[in-house]
Order: C-alpha cells, then structure tokens, then sequence
C-alpha cells in the first residue's frame, strides 16, 4: 500500500498527504502508529493497526494484495476499517484522490426471468458510487463486480439488488438462492390460496347465486374481496411490481411492466367501483395475473436450474478452493488464488486439487473430468502433471505449485467459458434492439385498442378487459430467452464434453463447413517427438547436440523441447545464450558463447544464407522419407549437422479424417516440417490435399484465399504456430493444453486434445443453431397468434397469462432437450465406437 500520496490543493502547490500503512485511506488527527520491524507505520484506526500486526504475524510480511486476504475482506464488511473519523475520498472530492485499490466480487442472482434483466442489472449496478465494473451473465446467473471497498460493501451491493427486485448471493451460498428467490414457493402459495378466496367469493356475486339477500348485502362482499386482493397483489406480487417500476425507470420495459400495469389496472379500477358502489369488480383479474406470473416464473426458474445443471455454478466455485501449504512445519489453509509458483501443497483423498502442478511425492488415482468430461480415474505418481479440479478418489500426494489458481488449466476453461456467456452474437443483440420496441408496441397497443373501444361507444369494462388482455398475453419473455437459454444449454453441454466454447458466433454458423485444414505437429501427431539419430559428419555429435539445445532452450516449440529433453538425457550441460530471436515456424538463432547459430528447417537455413552440402541435403532427404522430422543446425556460413526426430499419428486421426470426408468436407493437412516428411504423413491419412514448409503467415494466407473463394474454413491446430489461422477461420479450433497462449483466438478449445471431439463440437454448433431456430419460430408464431386473438376480444387476461407462460415454459424445454442431446454418435458413421484417448495422456501432450 502506498503510505504516501501527491495531492494537488487548490492553490495548484504540491504536497504528500499521509495515508493508512493497510487501507490507503487519509490519517487523520485521530490517527493509530505502530513500530513493526523497526519502522514506524501509521494507520488511519485501531483495527487497521490490528489486521496489519495480525497480517505480519501470520506472514511474516504483509501480503502484497492485502485486500484480497480474508481477513482484510472480514473486517472491511464489518466495518472495522477505516472508522477514525476521517472519510474517504470520493471521486471529485477536493482531495482529487482515488483509492488505489479495488476488489473482485461473485454474486448468484436470482429472479431474472429475461436477458433484459441482466442488461438492467449492469446499468444500475454501474451507477452505485464505488463500483467500477458490473457484469451479468443472464444464462449463468452468475454476476462479477469490480468494486471499492471504500465506498460500498457487499453487504451494501446485495442490499442495492434487492431493492430492484432480484436476490444475490455470495458464490458459495449460491444453492441457498433457490430457496430465497423472490418467486419463491411461500409466494406462490400463500397467493394461490388467497386467489381461491377471492374468486370462490367473486363467481358467487357475478352468477346471481346470493341474489336473495339484496343487492345492499352483496355489496358488502367487495370488502372481503378487496381485503383477500390487496396482499397478493402488493405483497406476493411486490417482486413483480418493484422489477417493473426499476425497468421503467431505466427505460428498459418487460414483461413485468406489462403484467404490473395490468395487475394494477384491474386493482385500481376494481377501488374505483366500490366507492361508486358498483359490483363489476376485477381484483380477481388482478390476483390471477399475479398468482399466475408467480407460478410461471417459479416453474421456468426450476426448469433453468435443471438445464443448466449447477455447471456454470460449479465451475465459478472452484475459483473458491483452499490449498492446504505447509509453512515452517506448519499446516496452513490459503485460497487458491494466493498459492505463489514453487509452494508445495498437499492434497488428500475426497479433495479437489487446487492448483496445477507437479506431483513430487506420493500416489494417487484422481478423475479429471471436470476438465475432460470423461469420468475415469488416472493414476498420479511422482513427476506426473496434477491438474486443477481433479478429484482425488484414492491416496494421497504432494504437489509443487505451477502458480494460482487463475493460471490453472481449470481457471483458462472457467475464464473462457464465463466470457463467452458474456459475448454477444449478431442474434442477441438483434433480438434486443427489438425487444426494447416490442414492449413499448405492446404497451401502446394495449392503450390504443381500450380507447378505440371506449371512443366506438363499448362499455369501459370491456375496453379495460380488452387493454388488458393484450398487456398479458404478450411475451417479451419467450423471444428474449430463446437465443440466451439456447446458448447456455450448448455451451453447459459443451463443457460437460471437454469442449470449450470462446466465441458463441459458431453457434450460429452451425457447423456448416466447406473446408478443414489441420494442422500436423502436435494436432493429427502425438507431439512426442523422440530423437532417433544424430547425423555430424564433420562435428563431435555430442558438441553440435549440446550447442543445438543451449539454443533452444529459450524456445517452447515442441522439436525444441525434445532437442533440450535428449540433451539433457545424455548428461549435457547447456551454455548461455545472448540475443535470440525466434521465427515461428521457421527456426531460431543466437550466440552460444562466440558462434552465431541457427536451427531450424531447410527454409530457414536457406533464408539465414546458410550453406548446406549436397551429402548433408541428400542425408535429410533420406530421413524425411522415412517421416522424420529434420533439424538443421549451423554455424560459421554452413550447416554442421543434422537432428532426425520422429513423431507418431495419434490413433484416431485416421478416423477423424474419414469421419469429416463422408461429411462432405475437404480435409487438407499443413505443416511447418519439410514437403517430404508432410506428404509421407498425408499419405498415412490418405489425403491428397497438404502443404509443407508453411509459416504462421503462409497458412493464414491460405484461410484467407479459401474465404475469398465463398468457402466456409475451419482450422485445427494446437495454437503454437498456427495462432493466427485459427484466428482469421470461420471456426478455429485449438486442441490441447498448449492452445491456452498464442491459440486464444480460437472458437472452441478442446483442453484434453482428442480429436474424436471435433466432430462432437461440429454436432453441437449443428444441435445449438437448430435449437435456437426453433425457440424463435415457436416465439415469434405465438406472439403472432397471441395479439391477434387477444385485439379480437377471443381471450381473457387469465387465460392469456396463462398462454404467455406456456410458451416461455416451451421455450425453456426444447433448449433442455438439446442439454440432453448425445454427442458422439458420429462414430456409427465408421461402424465402431467412439476410440477414448486416454486422458491423461493427453493432457499431458
């Protein structure tokens, strides 16, 4: 934290304000000072004097995010930092000064019955004074905001939702919001009841049955009518009344607003009568649009929950897991985001690793399907990869930290699977644009056709009937969730899969592909390359063995870190390497002590002006038509020797290539190796399309020549070298655990890296694009009849309720069908079952 802070007065002088040693806020008079380590500290309150000397005690030294640790977050929400007297400073304040940190906070809202709601929520959050972030994910419920404690609390934010009609939670109290909901079970019930009551009473006095006692004594029977109407309309329908008004008073109406002008409509009217001693009374009108705008909402929520399955849940509390670190002999419990790179953490069974990295003691047999979708258990030893996420059915190990949980292949997944909920395709924002007016169509509809009523000489019961049935029987709802419910069904079973969705765009394009390029080296091949010979006719093979991988050292291609591993298997010492510089795809050069050396393919040794002789050329050629991969090493003007490794296909690459051809693609292979050993390895898949000795640039250039011919491109690739052909396709797919750094660009990621699961992510765009198709012809064809049949006087508000929420329950349950959909059955397209990489394995590739 700074301590000190240049703030400008308003004379326009310089000076340095003290700030707390923990909080950064100003000191002031009634200021707290410490001596710790032998440096004086001074803090703005007591108890930021006591967290820091707790802090110091725990760690040694004070955290450098101390804001994040739990005892920091504890305090700051009870509101003991930060009580001198002194305030913060605000934003405009004359102090000028901005608090120099913020925190990360996870919400589970509840009550979102449509993507407005989310969109709702963003603005409103964005206007609390100390939040500076505010996203909500409609399709995930879920909600980050960024936010300064010195300003506003959590407990302050949740209070804020609330007060809009919704209900947030903690992540990791999110199973409790289901119970707590605003259309919660009690609210259904007790409006039921009380609806019962009053149109049991109200069917008597409209059928004549209580003609006998005078029409004086019948109308005494409005006031229990009213007293019955009055709490289900203002107390079980206050969720829908509070989200209503929010929504007008952001200019954002929905399918609350409608139903609170109904519902209100009828109740005032209804007021109206009794005073003028009237029996035409419609509180039961207004009753049944609340019970039944509960129900539905109630029925729909339930039905989301199950299709989302908790996954996207899950997946954000796994962001909440604690590490078990031991410190001086001593057991401590850190959150995973805190675990630093090298600490050493122990995992037991029942437990779920926090972190990656290596195991570097004990035994273990884990199930890795939160990351693979294959629940099968995988035995850990010493020197085997832990990931993030596993569970640890047996035994017990000790793992050496790879760095945060953030930094996990678990937390890349989480991350990309929560921003592409947040992303929104050409059809969301086309079906908002549209929502927006749709309302307030409906809304001046509803007016237009009671006065066209009223001015044509009807009754002003019927023109009230009339303005109200057509607020009710529009549904916003079902056209606004059948694109975002859709979306999160597929990309929920998606991950549930081991297929990671970026960009939702795909899901649109549906899988409709013309042409699949893939990529060779560590995407159709295993990426385990071994060195099987060493050719240096005029070097000592040892020497040129150990300049090559001194060079490559620096490099994370997968040839360089065979040429490093072999090296390193013989006993070789690396030496120091000054000014590298690497050519994806190409090779690389550097000094290695006073030679200027090069390795790489015949391309680049060609480029580099590197000469190589007609015996050398003649020996690589030799290897590369055994399929070898050759590396030329060089120095001096002229290339020394030779690098010979081979790499083997992966067992399903065949299949997959068979698979996409009877699909009707054309399947070409492209790699960055030599012409011969590429053709060698098409020949293997039984392709006639490939490329050799192509740059990252030269395949982009083909992605892009193959768009400019009208062809709908997908590129495989592990996202090394092949980053930018992912990128610029129609659909980038990035398979292993590699594509996590240069593939970012992809579509879709597949973590585990089995190729089976490319067709799985072709069924699913396929699956997703027809399933949103449907929801809006099932939609649009509703709201058509719906309003037509309603302007003709052939419906009632109660039954037109009724049929708006029917048709958000149908939309809601053709997109859990696809969340049920198998993926895989491709696989009968060969006649065999689909082949199981073994998952470990290929993460570890």
């Amino acid at each position: 934290m700074e301590a000190e802070l240049q703030v400008r007065s308003s004379e326009g002088a310089l000076h340095r304000e003290r700030r707390c040693d923990l909080c950064g806020l100003p000191l002031s008079k009634a200021r707290s000072r410490s001596l710790m380590g032998g440096e004086p500290k001074e803090f703005c309150c007591p108890g930021c004097k006591a967290v820091y000397e707790i802090l110091v005690s725990k760690y040694g030294e004070l955290p450098q995010k101390v804001e994040s640790t739990e005892l920091f977050r504890l305090c700051k929400e009870s509101g003991l930092l930060g009580q001198s007297g002194g305030k913060a400073p605000r934003s405009g304040s004359a102090a000028g000064v901005e608090a120099s940190y913020s925190l990360e906070l996870w919400f589970k809202i509840s009550g979102m019955s449509c993507p407005s709601c989310s969109w709702l929520l963003e603005r409103l959050l964005e206007k609390v004074k100390g939040v500076k972030e505010a996203e909500v994910s409609f399709g995930t419920e879920l909600s980050r905001i960024l936010y300064d404690p010195s300003f506003v609390t959590p407990g302050e934010l949740m209070e804020k939702i609330s007060s809009w009609g919704y209900q947030a939670l903690p992540v990791q109290e999110g199973d409790e919001a289901r119970i707590r909901a605003p259309f919660s079970l009690r609210r259904v019930v007790v409006a039921a009841l009380l609806t019962c009551q009053v149109m049991m009473i109200s069917w008597a006095v409209y059928w004549g049955f209580l003609e006998e006692l005078g029409q004086r004594a019948v109308s005494y029977l409005s006031v229990p009518i009213w007293v019955l109407s009055t709490p289900v309309i203002f107390w079980c329908g206050f969720p829908v009344m509070r989200r209503g008004i929010a929504a007008m008073r952001a200019w954002m109406p929905n399918v609350e607003t409608l139903v609170s002008l109904a519902s209100l409509s009828a109740y005032l009217y209804s007021m109206g009568s009794i005073f003028r001693g009237s029996l035409h009374l419609y509180f039961d009108t207004g009753c049944m649009l609340v019970t039944t705008v509960l129900l539905g909402r109630y029925v729909e929520e339930r039905m989301r929950a199950k299709l989302r399955d908790s996954s996207f849940l899950e997946m954000a509390r796994l962001g909440f897991l604690k590490a078990r670190v031991w410190r001086r002999g001593q057991e401590e419990w850190v959150p995973a985001s805190q675990v630093e790179k090298g600490q050493e953490i122990e995992v037991r069974e029942g437990e779920t690793i926090p972190v990656d990295g290596i195991v570097t003691r004990g035994q273990a047999m884990v199930d890795n399907s939160s990351l693979t979708g294959e629940s099968r258990p995988v035995a850990l030893a010493r020197g085997s990869p832990a990931l993030a996420g596993a569970i640890v059915l047996q035994g017990r190990g000790f793992v050496l930290a790879s760095g945060p949980w953030s930094a996990s292949l678990l937390g890349e997944m989480v991350s990309s699977v929560m921003e592409a909920m947040k992303i929104p395709t050409s059809w969301d924002n086309l079906a908002q644009k549209g929502l927006r007016w749709f309302v307030l169509g409906v809304i001046a509809l509803g007016l237009s056709s009671s006065l066209w009523l009223v001015v044509s000489g009807q009754d002003l019961k019927d023109a009230l009937m009339r303005g109200l049935t057509v607020w009710a029987v529009a549904c916003p709802c079902a056209l606004g969730i059948a694109i975002p419910v859709a979306k999160s069904a597929a990309i929920a079973l998606g991950r549930k899969r081991g297929i990671v969705v970026r960009n939702p765009e795909i899901l649109e394009r549906g899988g409709r592909l013309d042409e699949i390029l893939l990529d060779k080296t560590g995407t159709v091949t295993h990426g385990n390359f071994e060195m099987r010979e060493i050719h240096c006719p005029e070097e000592n093979c040892e020497e040129l063995l150990s300049i090559a991988a001194s060079l490559e050292a620096a490099s994370e291609h997968l040839i360089a870190k065979r040429i490093v591993a072999s090296a390193l298997e013989r006993g070789i010492r690396l030496e120091q390497v000054q000014d590298f510089h690497e050519e994806q795809g190409s090779g690389v050069r550097g000094l290695v002590g006073k030679r200027r050396v090069f390795v790489g393919s015949e391309v680049w040794m060609r480029r580099s002006e590197q000469r190589i002789s007609p015996a050398l050329l003649e020996k690589a050629r030799e290897y590369q038509s055994k399929g070898f991969t050759v590396a030329f090493v060089a120095w001096d003007g002229s290339v020394k020797g030779l690098l010979a490794m081979g790499d083997a296909l992966r067992d399903t690459a065949s299949w997959l290539v068979q698979a996409l051809v009877r699909r009707g693609m054309r399947v070409r292979l492209i790699s960055g190796d030599s012409k011969v050993t590429t053709s060698m390895v098409a020949r293997e898949l039984g392709l006639e399309d490939f490329s050799g000795e192509a740059t990252p640039s030269d395949k982009a250039r083909i992605v892009e020549e193959l768009k400019g011919e009208g062809k709908m491109v997908a590129a495989v690739g592990d996202g090394f070298n092949d980053g930018p052909a992912l990128a610029l396709a129609h659909m980038g797919i990035a398979v292993g655990r590699r594509a996590r750094g240069p593939g970012g660009g992809a579509d879709v990621w597949i973590p585990g890296g089995e190729l089976e699961k490319i067709l799985e992510a072709l069924d699913l765009c396929k699956k997703a694009r027809r399933t949103v198709i449907e929801n809006l012809v099932l939609s649009g064809l509703y709201n058509s009849v719906a309003l037509a049949a309603a302007l003709g006087g052939l419906l009632t508000p109660f039954v037109a309720v009724g049929a708006m929420f029917l048709s958000s329950l149908t939309v809601v349950a053709n997109s859990w069908r696809l969340s049920r959909c198998p993926l895989g059955a491709h696989a009968l397209e060969l006649g065999k079952t689909p082949f199981r990489a073994p998952s470990c394995e290929a993460l570890q590739a």
